[in-house]
């Protein structure tokens, strides 16, 4: 009879210490409000619209920059958590609920590592769309806990070949609905462009008044860790801070980073393009000359060990054959170059396929970028729009 009750008990104590569990990881977190109401007659962004694609000038970073979302893209952001929930996750399913309760466990433990100014930024994305705090949470992490996206990138300095520093870059994403969803952001207090998604405030494309632009691709390593500083955290800071290749690589070293990553980025003062090979152990930068191909392999001896295989070389050679053989290189010919679509090949291998949903190139000198326009992947099946900032 005791060994009954006591067999009882137990089960009663690990449904109770279960539920709680539970309860912690689906409670949002409180998130205390630390702005400067000084700004408050300020708040209003400047939104325009470049064919349909929004442009959101940003006044102030925090709470308040994302002052007019809810207007303009609470239904965009509504849109993407339905797919999050529904299409990825399969909502009212167990597996909904077994997924959606990992996902937001290791999302908690990046959310330790995200400053109180981001924090506030999402918070304010969730409550004017009227969507979870910890969707909005998710969506932001997304990368880092399933590492789903792709991309390919083309940079190439000033040579005879072309007479300006282009830096192109397609984004490959398994979620088509993103094709007709990119917004430009002008950061105009801390003095950049990101080109993304209204629902996202990190940087993963992006370039600052300092001339860096920055394109990052997602890798698949052994080495990772997935409890430390989402890498879009990490991007952001290069973007806003750096002024030079040494404060990129600072900013790197000194990260805890999560993910492993080729972080592509051109400085037009200083005449460099390097790209970063990164993993949650090491950062090592492969600086180049004329040009600079970033797809999601590693090329370092030291990272290939622990890499884990993946259909980006074909994109690679691509790229590089279609360098060396333009003699005379133009954005219409880049524009050529980033939209081809190999449809004999594997879904991305191709450089333009079926899940590319964003297409930009960055003329940085002329401050000016490039955006492709579609409603179908791939984006760059339709055309691109040129935007003065």
């Amino acid at each position: 009879m005791k060994k009954s009750k006591i067999f009882l008990y137990l089960i009663l104590f690990l449904i109770i210490t279960s539920l709680l569990y539970v309860y912690y990881i689906y409670s949002e977190p409180n998130i205390i409000i630390k702005w400067n109401f000084n700004h408050s007659e300020n708040i209003k962004n400047n939104i325009s619209y470049l064919e349909n694609i929004p442009v959101v000038k940003i006044k102030w970073s925090g709470y308040i920059s994302w002052f007019e979302h809810w207007k303009l893209l609470k239904q965009e952001i509504k849109d993407i958590v339905d797919i999050l929930n529904y299409k990825i996750l399969n909502k009212n399913s167990i597996k909904w609920f077994l997924l959606k309760t990992y996902l937001l466990k290791e999302a908690k433990e990046l959310y330790k590592n995200i400053p109180q100014i981001y924090r506030e930024e999402m918070k304010w994305v969730s409550d004017w769309a009227w969507v979870s705090y910890n969707d909005i949470l998710l969506i932001n992490t997304y990368d880092d806990l399933l590492n789903f996206k792709w991309c390919s990138s083309l940079i190439i300095w000033k040579t005879d070949k072309n007479k300006e520093l282009i830096h192109a870059r397609n984004l490959d994403y398994n979620i088509n609905f993103l094709a007709w969803k990119s917004v430009i952001f002008n950061f105009l207090d801390n003095n950049f462009i990101s080109v993304w998604f209204p629902w996202y405030i990190g940087v993963l494309t992006a370039t600052n008044n300092n001339w860096i632009t920055l394109s990052s691709h997602t890798s698949l390593s052994l080495d990772e860790n997935k409890i430390w500083t989402p890498s879009w955290i990490v991007y952001r800071k290069i973007i806003e801070e750096s002024k030079n290749i040494k404060d990129v690589d600072n900013i790197l070293k000194n990260s805890n980073r999560t993910i492993a990553n080729n972080l592509a980025i051109s400085s037009l003062f200083e005449n460099k393009l390097v790209v970063f090979e990164i993993t949650s152990k090491n950062v090592i930068p492969r600086f180049w000359s004329g040009y600079v191909i970033s797809t999601n392999h590693f090329e370092s001896n030291e990272l290939k060990i622990n890499q884990i295989s993946q259909n980006s070389k074909k994109r690679y050679d691509y790229l590089e054959k279609s360098y060396k053989e333009n003699d005379n290189i133009t954005v219409e010919k880049i524009e050529e170059v980033m939209s081809f679509y190999d449809w004999s090949t594997y879904w991305w291998s191709s450089v333009a396929n079926k899940w590319t949903v964003q297409s930009v190139i960055f003329l940085p000198e002329k401050r000016k970028l490039y955006i492709a326009k579609w409603k179908e992947t791939p984006v760059n099946k339709g055309w691109y729009i040129e935007y003065n900032y």
